[in-house]
Parts: structure tokens; sequence; C-alpha cells
């Protein structure tokens, strides 16, 4: 393909704020080498309000989700898993809370 200029995100989405298009931006560069990772990504200033660094943790382990592994997920479906999982949360909340913690 030959190259071209394109006409950018901004022109795209120009309700849209500086930061958000940029992090957009960033993922969407079609050479993987060139695009941000996800250390880079955490760091970006559209975190900044709600990301606490040192409260996250790194797993010994691969991560594996319940949901990575059906065959035919849909979006019915991974709304249950997620709802799932933040009923969990929840109820590790109200014991901590019984037991007196936080």
């Amino acid at each position: 393909f030959a190259k071209r200029e394109g006409e950018g995100l901004r022109s795209r989405f120009p309700h849209v704020d500086h930061d958000t298009v940029d992090l957009l931006g960033r993922f969407l560069h079609f050479n993987p080498q060139d695009r941000m990772g996800v250390n880079q990504a955490l760091e970006h200033p559209i975190f900044s309000e709600v990301r606490l660094p040192e409260k996250e943790t790194m797993s010994s382990s691969l991560v594996s989700l319940d949901f990575e592994k059906e065959p035919d997920l849909d979006e019915v479906m991974l709304r249950d898993y997620f709802r799932s999982e933040m009923k969990k949360f929840r109820m590790d909340e109200q014991e901590k809370l019984r037991q007196g913690g936080a």
C-alpha cells in the first residue's frame, strides 16, 4: 500500500477530550512496535485521578479468566461473567466489614 496521510482521530472525535484521543491514537498504531504498551498506558495522564500504584499488585503467575475459554462468547455471556465476579467482590467486602476490617 502506498503511504498516505490520514485525517486523524481529532477530526473524527472533535467532542472528545485531548487525553482520550491521545490514548486511543497510541493504541491504534499499525506497527505493534510503535503501539503503546500496558505499562506506558497506565502512566498516561488519563488514569492519573483513578490509579493508585501503591495499591497495585502483580500476579506471580499467568492469570486465566474463565470467559477466555468460551468458544462462543457473546455480550450476554460476558456480562454474566462480570456480574458473577462483581458479586464475589461484594461478598468479600461485606465479610471484611462483618469482621471489623475496612
